[in-house]
C-alpha cells in the first residue's frame, strides 16, 4: 500500500446481504482488519464474498464457504 497504489476498501457479504465495508488509505503498508460475525437463524453455513476497489487494478473479488458448527 502507497499513494500511487492501494486498496481503497473491502466490502464483505454473506451469499448476496451486505455485511460491512472497511475503508482503507495509503498511510499504512500491511494493513489487518478484524471483522466478528455472529451467527443467527438456523443457518449452518455460507458464503462468504469480500470486493475490494484499488486505485489502478479497480474491483477485485474472492469468496469462501463458511462453514459453522
Amino acid at each position: 500500500m502507497e499513494e500511487g497504489h492501494h486498496v481503497q476498501w473491502v466490502e464483505l457479504y454473506s451469499r448476496a446481504n451486505f455485511l460491512t465495508r472497511v475503508d482503507l488509505t495509503p498511510v499504512f503498508t500491511r494493513p489487518e482488519v478484524t471483522v466478528t460475525l455472529v451467527k443467527g437463524a438456523i443457518h449452518k453455513g455460507t458464503t462468504l464474498r469480500a470486493v475490494a476497489k484499488c486505485n489502478l487494478h479497480g474491483m477485485w473479488e474472492g469468496e469462501a464457504e463458511l462453514e459453522v458448527d
